[in-house]
This record gives structure tokens, C-alpha cells and sequence, in this order.
């Protein structure tokens, strides 16, 4: 005998304790979710603006570096192809903060992550002006090479 015994009352006690479901039914919701179509587009994004990036590197390819093509047979010509795909993931990328933005607009979110979020979207869109600015360099050094250097 260990001495302890185990009333029958203070089993029955102890099973009236509060669910889970009870407890959170209570709380605060810090998310509030709505269904559609842009949670499924959200999820699979990673992988659309991998299909993308890469059908458009496969056409730049093509296109760029075929034998038929007379006017980008310079040295820059492999910098169009590099220089558009980074291009195209960085407007792809920019995209899907954008996404994320409006997806979150029912979430309530404290001012650190909407200054982070604000933080993101600036520097993508500076990233993105910066690297259209040498694309367009680039591609307007492909006919003359007096000014490029």
C-alpha cells in the first residue's frame, strides 16, 4: 500500500477542466481568414515563379544565342540573357510581397512587421529600377560599342 489513494470526486473534478477548443474559442483572434483564390495562388507561388524565371531564361536563350540572330553578336549578348533573367526574379519577386501585402490585410500585425514588410518592398523596387536601368544599358550598348565600355 503507497499510502496514496485516489478520490473518485477528484477524478470526476479534474475531467471538467476546459478543452482546448474552449480555451481558444475564447481568445482573441490575431488572424481573421477569409478563403480565396489569391491563398492558393500564395502557396503555390514559389513554384509558378519558378516556371516562369525558367521558361523565360529557356526563351531569352533561344532567342539570344541563336546562330540566325545578326544584331546581338557582341560581347554583351550573353549579359542580355543573365541580366533579363535577374531581371524577371526580381520583378517576381517584388510580385509576391505585393501578394503577400494584400493577402494580410485582415491579419492584425504590429508595427515592427509592417515596418519590415514596408523595408522589403522598398529595397525589391529599388533593386528592380537599378537592374532595368543596366538592362537597358546593355541592351543599348549591342549596336554600338563607341559609348559602352
Amino acid at each position: 500500500d503507497s499510502g496514496y489513494e485516489v478520490d473518485a470526486d477528484d477524478t470526476k473534478e479534474s475531467n471538467k477542466e476546459r478543452t482546448i477548443a474552449e480555451g481558444l474559442s475564447e481568445a482573441d483572434k490575431t488572424y481573421m481568414e477569409t478563403r480565396s483564390w489569391w491563398h492558393v495562388i500564395n502557396t503555390f507561388y514559389p513554384l509558378i515563379k519558378f516556371y516562369l524565371v525558367s521558361f523565360h531564361l529557356l526563351v531569352c536563350t533561344a532567342v539570344v544565342l541563336s546562330e540566325d540572330n545578326t544584331r546581338l553578336v557582341s560581347r554583351y549578348r550573353n549579359n542580355v540573357v543573365m541580366t533579363s533573367f535577374v531581371i524577371t526574379m526580381a520583378y517576381l519577386t517584388l510580385l509576391g510581397e505585393f501578394l503577400e501585402l494584400y493577402i494580410s490585410q485582415g491579419r492584425a500585425t504590429d508595427k515592427q512587421e509592417r515596418i519590415g514588410s514596408a523595408l522589403r518592398i522598398v529595397t525589391k523596387s529599388v533593386f528592380c529600377v537599378i537592374l532595368s536601368f543596366y538592362y537597358f544599358h546593355v541592351v543599348s550598348c549591342e549596336g554600338s560599342s563607341t559609348h559602352c565600355r
